[in-house]
């Protein structure tokens, strides 16, 4: 699925910041609207990443923690739209951190050849 790049978990991220973008400042959804489209996205989407990554450790654990944050909203705490953009970043970056010290992306075709230098 060359499509989606070498980052499919942090383009479901940008999917839902979407989300809750126009959730707050477009449309003003209710909470639990808003909760349900974000769990049911995100409960899709973990399965798309873990086909593609072949690997679903970090898509589980952002997934998980997505779709909890869509549950406890659904089930009534009151997190602005603002507040899970916050926490769902916070994670994110955490998993991207630790992630991109423990991965090596495939390269696709010849490396380019070195920059020259020109001396003035």
């Amino acid at each position: 699925m060359k499509i989606l790049g070498r980052d499919p978990a942090l383009l479901l991220m940008l999917l839902v910041l979407i989300i809750q973008n126009l959730g707050a400042f477009a449309f003003h959804w209710q909470p639990t609207l808003e909760a349900w489209i974000i769990a049911a996205m995100t409960a899709a989407w973990g399965v798309v990443v873990a086909l593609i990554v072949h690997d679903g450790q970090v898509a589980a654990i952002l997934g998980f923690v997505k779709a909890t944050v869509a549950l406890v909203v659904g089930l009534g705490v009151h997190w602005t739209s603002g507040q899970q953009a916050l926490l769902m970043s916070l994670v994110v970056v955490l998993l991207a951190v630790v992630t991109r010290t423990q991965v090596q992306a495939p390269v696709s075709g010849p490396l380019p050849p070195p920059a020259l230098v020109v001396a003035p």
